[in-house]
């Protein structure tokens, strides 16, 4: 059987449960399916921004920073910041659905 978008091959399962792990193509989901995910998940970075920010543990949010910088420069003001989004238990429609 053949992997379409999204989904994985009869293969590629079989590696994943003999191995724990398997190695897909970066086309394996399109931006446009992606791009409700990144949205969502930038929300839960502004949310945690404003928090650290309003708690006064970090001073610069960056706003302006695009999605794959923005937690990155936020974790060098406080370490261990991508950590918090995990324990804040949000896990959305959009990315639920990549997930299942």
């Amino acid at each position: 059987m053949e992997a379409t978008r999204g989904r994985l091959s009869e293969e590629q399962l079989r590696h994943y449960k003999e191995e724990g792990f398997v190695v897909v193509g970066p086309d394996f989901f399109s931006r446009e399916e992606l791009e409700p995910v990144i949205q969502e998940i930038a929300a839960c970075v502004d949310l945690l921004a404003n928090k650290l920010h309003a708690a006064g543990k970090i001073q610069d949010k960056h706003e302006d920073k695009g999605f794959y910088e923005r937690l990155a420069l936020i974790e060098k003001q406080f370490p261990g910041a991508p950590v918090l989004i995990h324990t804040m238990g949000k896990l959305g429609p959009e990315l639920t659905k990549v997930l299942n």
